[in-house]
């Protein structure tokens, strides 16, 4: 989130503060809400009128927040794939902005790896997101799935434990070389 607002700060610490704050809630609104982006984020306008030009970066260049895909995950999810394993997911994005491709198509080659997946669960379909425990029990209703026949991948410690206080094998992702370790470990690669 720091690159496309960076040089509207005068500082990290000015930043961080916006980010753990204000856009906390333009994240949320977006985030919860059943209308577009622009019908989400006009309330937030309209108590925050002074920081307007950084909710239109968001709402506008919503693209420029993404990063990219890591091609060596995105290696190792294609290995996966190939070796029969369902792939399912589960991610705390906005249902506005999902899949990813639909807002850059001339990316959609880089984001091609999604369609390996059977079905991905996006809590800003439902209303609730990681590490609250429904968003795991309403995914695995889902996909059809009981809790110890899945393994959960995530950058996030706090997303890890809530799936394995559920009794979901679960790996945090740290970089590609480890999580290819963490999955030959559990038998999957």
């Amino acid at each position: 989130m720091r690159p496309p607002f960076r040089p509207h700060f005068g500082s990290d610490a000015e930043l961080d503060a916006f980010l753990r704050g204000t856009f906390r809630e333009i994240y949320d609104a977006v985030h919860d809400g059943d209308g577009s982006m622009a019908e989400c984020l006009a309330p937030v306008r309209e108590r925050h009128p002074d920081v307007a030009h950084l909710i239109d970066i968001y709402e506008h260049n919503w693209a420029g927040f993404i990063t990219g895909v890591m091609e060596e995950t995105v290696l190792i999810v294609r290995e996966l794939h190939a070796r029969g394993v369902a792939l399912y997911g589960v991610t705390n994005w906005p249902a506005q902005v999902w899949p990813p491709q639909r807002l850059m198509p001339e990316q959609a080659e880089a984001y091609a790896f999604l369609d390996l997946f059977r079905d991905v669960w996006v809590s800003g379909e439902h209303k609730v997101r990681k590490p609250d425990p429904e968003s795991y029990r309403a995914a695995l209703r889902r996909f059809g799935l009981a809790a110890e026949e899945a393994v959960f991948v995530d950058d996030s410690a706090a997303n890890v434990a809530a799936a394995e206080a559920l009794g979901i094998a679960s790996i945090r992702f740290r970089d590609a070389q480890t999580l290819r370790r963490d999955l030959e470990m559990a038998g999957l690669l």
